[in-house]
This record gives structure tokens, C-alpha cells and sequence, in this order.
């Protein structure tokens, strides 16, 4: 069963504090709608290659990366009749790719141990692919019948048994039901090619207007039409 538009919205997060989106936390809620589009891909990852070489303080290339069990994840999606997105197979199994893209917020990778079906929606799963540093985002592949994969993007853990070790609270600071997980998640992505491109975008925008390198054509047009849309 797939999530219906009007259970889960469509919210993107800038990470870090900056003049993009005038950011003013660690992370900052962006309406979909206002996100700037992003220039064609034509094949998984060919960005890159317009991109100046960089010495950024952190990225994704981590030690801190928990990624091996890929294989395994992998086989999980495809008994459950889905295939993990190229792009991300490209992606998590290509550390030099890893090692271009920063993170301002010290995001480091980390896949679930299994596929995580979603409370509610019998058929939908989700793999988590990447937490912030201190778990205050987390992000997940997500999975649903007969709907294009898009990356899904939590301030908690959807595994339960990780739910339950958290003893979350809710805004009344009674305890959250695992039920209202995804109540309190949000589409960030349409795709995972998507996602990777602008999570790249906006954090080498932040490395380069707090470190004063230059950015990439691509990179200022993005700044600029953020400026716009403010």
C-alpha cells in the first residue's frame, strides 16, 4: 500500500546556518515547492566532473560509514520485488564518489540491517542510508508499489526495535507512538539522483561561502534563485 499525498509532506532540510535560505539552525525546513531545479542529469553522477577540485573539512567519505552489509540489503529490497536505484548502487559502492560530497553537519552513511516496512502501509519498506551526525536527521530509500523510489527523510528512527530503544517523546512529552513515525517524516526527494545532486549543492554552497572558495556556475545560480524565493 502506498503512502497517500495528503498523510506525508514534501519538505526539504538545508543543513547548517548561512545565507542560503537564511538559514538560521542546524537544520532548516524548506517547502518543497520553493526548491530551485536543478540543472539535467543525464547519467548518475556526471555532475562531478563540473565541479572544481575541492578540499571540503568533512564529507561522506567518513570513517564513521557503516555500509558493508550492502550486499545484504540489496538481496532483502529484491525478495520483496524492488531494486535498489542505480545511482545509489553506483553511489554507496564507490568511496571516491563518497569523498566529493560534503557535509557540513558531519552526515556519515549508515544502511539499515534490514528492510523496514512502514507502520500502516502493508508493501511500502524504507532503508536507512544516512544519518546526521547526531541522529537529529535521518534519511531512508523508500520503497512503495508502483511508484518511482524517493528518499525519505526522519527525525526518528523508523526500525522499531531502534524506535523503541529511543523512548522518543512527543510535543506533550508523553511517549510517541511508533504509529506516528511517518506523521512526523517528509518526502525529501523525488529520487535518489535528486537528492544527492542538491544535498551536494547546498552543502558545498555552505563550505563555499564560509571558506570563500568560488563556486561552481550551477552552484551560484542555485544561491541566487534561493535569494529569489525567499
Amino acid at each position: 500500500m502506498s503512502i497517500p499525498e495528503e498523510v506525508i509532506k514534501h519538505l526539504w532540510f538545508t543543513a547548517g546556518s548561512g545565507v542560503l535560505w537564511d538559514a538560521q539552525g542546524t537544520y532548516t525546513p524548506v517547502e518543497y515547492e520553493r526548491l530551485p531545479l536543478l540543472p539535467e542529469v543525464h547519467t548518475p553522477f556526471d555532475w562531478l566532473s563540473g565541479i572544481p577540485k575541492r578540499n571540503y573539512d568533512c564529507t561522506l567519505g567518513s570513517d564513521e560509514n557503516k555500509i558493508a552489509n550492502v550486499a545484504t540489503v540489496s538481496a532483502a529490497v529484491q525478495r520483496l520485488g524492488y531494486n535498489i536505484p542505480e545511482a545509489f548502487r553506483i553511489f554507496i559502492t564507490r568511496p571516491d564518489i563518497q569523498a566529493q560530497i560534503p557535509s557540513c553537519t558531519a552526515c556519515y552513511l549508515e544502511l539499515s540491517e534490514d528492510v523496514v516496512p512502514l507502520p500502516g502501509f502493508p508493501g511500502s519498506y524504507a532503508v536507512r542510508f544516512m544519518n546526521d551526525s547526531q541522529c537529529c536527521v535521518l534519511w531512508y530509500l523508500l520503497f512503495q508499489p508502483d511508484r518511482p523510489i524517493k528518499v525519505l527523510a526522519s527525525p526518528y528512527f523508523i526500525e522499531r526495535e531502534i524506535f523503541d530503544a529511543m523512548e522518543y517523546q512527543s510535543e506533550l512529552d508523553e511517549p510517541l507512538a511508533y504509529g506516528d513515525v511517518l506523521s512526523a517524516s517528509c518526502i525529501c526527494a523525488d529520487s535518489f539522483d535528486e537528492f544527492m545532486f542538491r544535498f551536494h549543492i547546498e552543502n558545498a554552497i555552505w563550505f563555499g561561502t564560509h571558506a570563500g572558495f568560488r563556486l561552481a556556475p550551477y552552484e551560484q545560480a542555485y544561491l541566487d534563485s534561493t535569494k529569489t524565493k525567499s
